[in-house]
Order: structure tokens, then C-alpha cells, then sequence
């Protein structure tokens, strides 16, 4: 019983200075963000440079919705932002 105690006393002692904080996982989520106005609707997708091996987060846009020219992809800070303009009908209830 004293020795099993001695031996967590001692990993909570250096606990501390074993873990690492490389070895964390760094929360960072993505930001898909719609904004329509009079020429049709802007859309932004940011997502983690860093993602899970095999995730491909793409968004979609309801059908009545047709892209505009080229999408614009750019680093920023940790994350990759793609820009777009869409054509849209009435956003409201689409699903």
C-alpha cells in the first residue's frame, strides 16, 4: 500500500514535465459563411491547414445555386480560405 502510494506521488511529481505540448491537439475549426447582396451570394469557406488523414470537408450549396467564375484559394494564418461567388434563387428555407 506505502509503495503504491510513493509511485503515484511520484508520476503526479513528473507528470508535468513528461507530457509535451507538441503532442497536443489544436482545435481548429472551420468557418463556412454565406453573404448574399445584389449581385448574388459570396461565399467563404475557411478550413485547418492541419486536418485528419482521409477528412475532406466540402461545402454544398443548394442545387438552385451555380458558382461564378473561379474560386480564389489563399493561406491564412493557419487555415486555407477559398473565395467564391455563387448565383443563387431565394436562400431562405432551401435546404
Amino acid at each position: 500500500m506505502k509503495l503504491r502510494l510513493v509511485l503515484l506521488l511520484v508520476a503526479a511529481f513528473l507528470l508535468p514535465w513528461v507530457s509535451s505540448p507538441l503532442l497536443a491537439h489544436a482545435f481548429a475549426p472551420s468557418l463556412f459563411e454565406l453573404r448574399e447582396d445584389t449581385e448574388g451570394v459570396a461565399v467563404s469557406f475557411k478550413q485547418p491547414e492541419v486536418r485528419v488523414v482521409g477528412s475532406r470537408l466540402r461545402p454544398v450549396l443548394p442545387p438552385s445555386c451555380q458558382p461564378v467564375g473561379t474560386p480564389q484559394v489563399v493561406q491564412e494564418g493557419t487555415g486555407i480560405l477559398t473565395t467564391w461567388r455563387a448565383t443563387c434563387g431565394n436562400l431562405v428555407g432551401a435546404e
